[in-house]
């Protein structure tokens, strides 16, 4: 007789996770912000634009102050290093997720003793039950990498609270100053953490509150004042990126109806570990009560509301915007129901077969997952008919070249993204460029200064003008 080896979990929830991006993931098309930042970091890795001086295309956000740049200058350098193919940044998104992973498991070795810590795979499991999580990391966004920040700032705090106080406490703060350069404010909800101690933590007291709330606030904005002098560039940048960005997101863009909405986006993303939770609650019930981490529970839930709650300031709202609150729920129901479920399965033992057919089922869905990479990544997922489109104008028209689009497509966000980061071609509304590209069937401005070009497309017509 065996207990099941914890390794054969981690191995079944990677291949499952795997398993349920690799068809988005490795194929090619992404949604809209996705294409953005890789073009972006294409473009730096190309010495298009600089550091502080995004470019997107020569017609569109020349300029690019939608974000800070440090996701999209680290994704730069594994352009640098593996080349130009879409696959680079979906292996980089991929790698963010594995990154994350790993974090949670070394918080959850941090908090549990024992048996306990071997269960570092259910947190995970929850985490990969957020539909938002899995598209995030398919998609290319800069939560992914933003996420990593905020994760390791928390274990990086959870160890100040044990030894070497303010070595780990600066390396906290100097991972939300990484956050903060990856996502602006919106990274910045891990403060919280101070404050959750002071009301759920026993021996946290008042003065240790004050203490460590200073001492990161300091830290912080000692290395963006270090920044400011150091880089003199990037205060211009942030001087740009409040004001475009951040005043203008508040005053003038509208994305949602209500301010609730991001209330109501997280708890449909909880709502599948909210199930899970409550599943595993009643067919692990036992007569006694079990609550072993109470006061962390209350700490990782407090955190995670702390890094929604704020978003409702602004009607412009999306739900990958609190991508980095889900680890914190994930780690906190787990924490809920891992001794209940080590205190129900810590007598049952498998037979050598059983654990044999366990070994084997998880391997065997590990290799076919694994597998499925290589076939979708010959595919095109999304958007499959406009890449084509831009593939096939590609081969007639040189790269650095700009066309005119029609007034229906110049909202097509996601057209000049593909454009630009397949064929480095860019767009624009200005009527005077030799191409024009319009969507099949309409009739090209000024007709009879242009004439179709011999491209079979799927969505466009493309037309050149006639030399007089």
């Amino acid at each position: 007789m065996k207990i099941i080896k914890p390794y054969l979990f981690h191995i079944l929830i990677l291949a499952l996770f795997i398993f349920i991006v690799s068809p988005t993931l490795f194929s090619n098309g992404m949604f809209m912000d996705g294409v953005f930042y890789a073009t972006i970091a294409n473009n730096l890795a190309h010495n298009i634009g600089e550091f502080w001086g995004l470019r997107f295309t020569d017609t569109f956000n020349y300029h690019f102050y939608g974000h800070p740049p440090l996701a999209m200058g680290i994704q730069s350098v594994f352009f640098r290093l593996f080349g130009d193919s879409f696959l680079v940044e979906r292996w980089y998104s991929f790698l963010t997720a594995i990154i994350s992973a790993w974090l949670i498991i070394l918080i959850w070795k941090e908090l549990l003793v024992d048996t306990l810590k071997k269960m570092s795979y259910l947190p995970l499991f929850f985490l990969l039950s957020v539909p938002v999580f899995t598209w995030s990391i398919s998609n290319n966004m800069l939560e992914n990498t933003m996420m990593i920040f905020i994760i390791s700032s928390s274990l990086l705090f959870i160890k100040s609270l044990k030894n070497k106080h303010f070595f780990f406490l600066f390396l906290s703060a100097l991972m939300l100053f990484l956050a903060f350069l990856t996502k602006g404010l919106i990274a910045l909800f891990p403060f919280s953490m101070t404050l959750s101690a002071l009301f759920f933590l026993p021996r946290y007291s008042v003065k240790r509150f004050l203490t460590d709330t200073l001492f990161l606030l300091l830290s912080f904005f000692s290395l963006l004042s270090l920044l400011f002098i150091v880089q003199t560039k990037s205060l211009d940048f942030f001087q740009d990126y409040f004001q475009e960005q951040l005043l203008g997101s508040l005053k003038n863009v509208i994305t949602v109806s209500h301010r609730y909405f991001i209330v109501v986006k997280l708890f449909k993303e909880l709502l599948p570990m909210i199930v899970l939770t409550i599943l595993i609650f009643f067919f692990t019930r036992t007569k006694t009560k079990i609550l072993t981490y109470r006061s962390w529970i209350l700490w990782f839930l407090f955190v995670a509301f702390t890094g929604v709650l704020p978003v409702m300031i602004s009607l412009k709202q999306s739900g990958f915007y609190i991508l980095a609150v889900y680890p914190f729920f994930s780690i906190a129901l787990a924490l809920l129901l891992a001794p209940r479920i080590l205190e129900r399965t810590k007598n049952i033992h498998l037979t050598n077969r059983s654990t044999y057919i366990l070994t084997v089922f998880s391997l065997v869905l590990l290799f076919s997952s694994v597998v499925s990479i290589f076939v979708f990544s010959q595919k095109i997922g999304r958007d499959k008919e406009k890449i084509e489109d831009v593939r096939k104008i590609s081969k007639h028209i040189n790269s650095q070249v700009i066309i005119t689009i029609e007034k229906s497509l110049q909202t097509d966000w996601s057209l000049y993204g593909y454009f630009y980061r397949y064929a480095g071609i860019s767009l624009t509304k200005e009527k005077k460029q030799i191409y024009l590209l319009i969507k099949k069937g309409h009739s090209p401005i000024l007709k009879k200064q242009y004439r179709k070009m011999p491209v079979s497309l799927h969505l466009f017509d493309l037309y050149q003008k006639i030399d007089k």
